[in-house]
């Protein structure tokens, strides 16, 4: 659990990048890892999009919160390209079953990304506390 840490984007790619090298296409042993919580931190939309690239790298993280980050959803848009990172991360994710972003600033065209990605085994979305 990294929740309430003041982490930011940096931490963000540190851990993406980790979550990568633990995962089958590098040999590692990721499945291990099934549930991460980096709720209210400082991550923005770079960091869910450098989080999301990771989980379809990975491919074991059952569940990640994100809730309480609340600038994440700014600048998340189709026109951005961060909508098109996220949404592909997401799409890819395949073993991701429940996504909490409660509080994220999210708007409803970021809503609208994030549940048009769609990812194949997501059981469970928190969208609590929006702006929508």
């Amino acid at each position: 659990l990294l929740s309430r840490n003041e982490l930011g984007d940096e931490t963000a790619e540190a851990i993406g990048a980790a979550l990568i090298r633990a995962g089958p296409r590098h040999g590692g042993v990721g499945a291990a890892l099934v549930r991460m919580d980096l709720a209210e931190n400082r991550l923005t939309v770079e960091g869910l999009a450098l989080l999301t690239e990771a989980l379809a790298e990975h491919g074991y993280l059952q569940s990640l919160d994100l809730g309480g980050n609340e600038q994440l959803g700014v600048g998340l848009t189709a026109k951005s390209g961060y909508g098109e990172r996220v949404g592909n991360g997401l799409r890819s994710s395949a073993a991701l079953q429940d996504l909490h972003l409660w509080r994220c600033g999210l708007s409803d065209e970021a809503a609208s990304i994030i549940l048009e990605a769609e990812p194949p085994r997501l059981q469970l979305i928190n969208l609590a506390a929006n702006l929508f």
